[in-house]
């Protein structure tokens, strides 16, 4: 019987975070993974020592009888793994695992290495002067050293770690065409198979409520979501539109908020009348807000895939998004492409995918496109399976 490891380590959400991408990634395939048949193979999952499942789905995992579980803090606790067996990492972007890798070989040398690398975001570095609105006491005064900081932390630290940690991987997935070309530029030339990402299964009961016309925007608190010039576009919009839509941001708390109104270009009486911070929401929660927005809005700085459209696109509600990175590999020509760093290209999107007329253009688009992005996720899965278990 052949053994895969799941480092599970990375994925489990973290107390300021209790919402990301890459732990719905991990815990969407564990999902669909216990849904096969493999009599000749056992799974194990590597949790950290204090882990306790966070919500029904980690728990239905967590408890299925599927998969036995083990306890480490990290990968640099540098385990002794069964010999000839499989260790996957579905989120590999860590500093501290990468370094861990090279050790973690040399104590399992016959041990097949498999990563899924999302983005490397960790290496951007563009983010602009509109950043230190998202921090407070000397980061905000001296925001302009951040970007010589992080070039340096990036270029004499956190790249030769993942130069080094990639060499003894084996196979790598990842989300992007777009991340696959970074992941190359790395100086790795092995295995890479990029794969449509699933989405987590969690599906909203409810039914679209009558109420306010909305704008959606999500993960308002990360500066890389790009959530100041989208406010300062929208402000200007609701003085060309002042009885209809609103703005409801998630992921922003009551201290962002006064951060990112010390903004001047933000019209806070707009912001006060229009705007809605609804903090950290639930799986339900924010499948409701999806049913029940008018138009979603993503004008990422920088993305490894873009799931929030494709969550948006499962309820048939166009989008705003930018045309950086890998966003125009998720819905192709059915969403509305805008520049991020320009304000007046945010607020034509706004301005043209509010017509009622091209909102309709751009529903009709999707209810053909979506079954479509779906038989792929499936089809993709597959092949993620196939290459875990082999």
């Amino acid at each position: 019987m052949k053994t895969i490891y799941i480092d599970c380590t990375s994925s489990v959400p973290i107390k300021n975070q209790p919402f990301h991408g890459g732990a719905n990634y991990t815990f969407s395939l564990l999902y669909e993974l216990q849904k096969r048949s493999y009599p000749e193979h056992e799974f194990v999952l590597l949790f950290p020592v204090d882990y306790v499942p966070g919500n029904e789905l980690e728990e239905s995992i967590y408890n299925s009888g599927f998969y036995k579980t083990q306890n480490i803090s990290s990968p640099a606790d540098n385990p002794k793994l069964k010999d000839n067996s499989t260790l996957f990492m579905p989120l590999l972007y860590k500093l501290a695992d990468f370094r861990s890798l090279k050790p973690l070989k040399s104590t399992n040398p016959t041990v097949k290495f498999v990563a899924t690398i999302h983005d490397m975001r960790h290496l951007f570095n563009n983010y602009g002067n509109l950043s230190r609105y998202f921090y407070t006491g000397l980061i905000y005064y001296f925001h302009f050293m951040l970007k010589p900081a992080r070039w340096a932390y990036n270029t004499f630290l956190l790249t030769p770690a993942i130069r080094s940690g990639l060499r003894v991987i084996d196979n790598i997935f990842t989300v992007s065409n777009y991340t696959l070309q970074k992941i190359v530029e790395q100086k790795f030339y092995g295995s890479i198979i990029p794969h449509f990402q699933t989405q987590k299964q969690r599906e909203s009961n409810e039914t679209p409520a009558q109420g306010n016309k909305f704008f959606l925007f999500v993960s308002g608190n990360r500066a890389v979501k790009n959530l100041l010039r989208t406010l300062e576009a929208f402000c200007l919009y609701k003085k060309k539109d002042p009885k209809e839509h609103y703005l409801y941001i998630t992921g922003v708390n009551e201290q962002m908020v006064k951060n990112l109104l010390r903004y001047k270009k933000i019209d806070k009486v707009i912001v006060d009348k229009w705007v809605r911070f609804l903090g950290y929401v639930s799986d339900e929660e924010l499948d409701s807000l999806y049913k029940n927005c008018s138009l979603f809005l993503y004008p990422s700085l920088y993305e490894g895939y873009g799931l929030p459209i494709m969550e948006a696109a499962k309820y048939g509600k166009p989008s705003i998004s930018s045309y950086a990175t890998s966003i125009p590999e998720v819905l192709g020509s059915c969403t509305h492409y805008v520049d991020p760093y320009s304000v007046k290209s945010i607020l034509n999107g706004m301005e043209y995918m509010s017509q009622e007329h091209i909102l309709k253009q751009y529903e009709a688009w999707l209810s053909k496109c979506y079954p479509l992005l779906e038989q792929r996720m499936k089809i993709d899965l597959d092949v993620v399976f196939h290459q875990i278990t082999e």
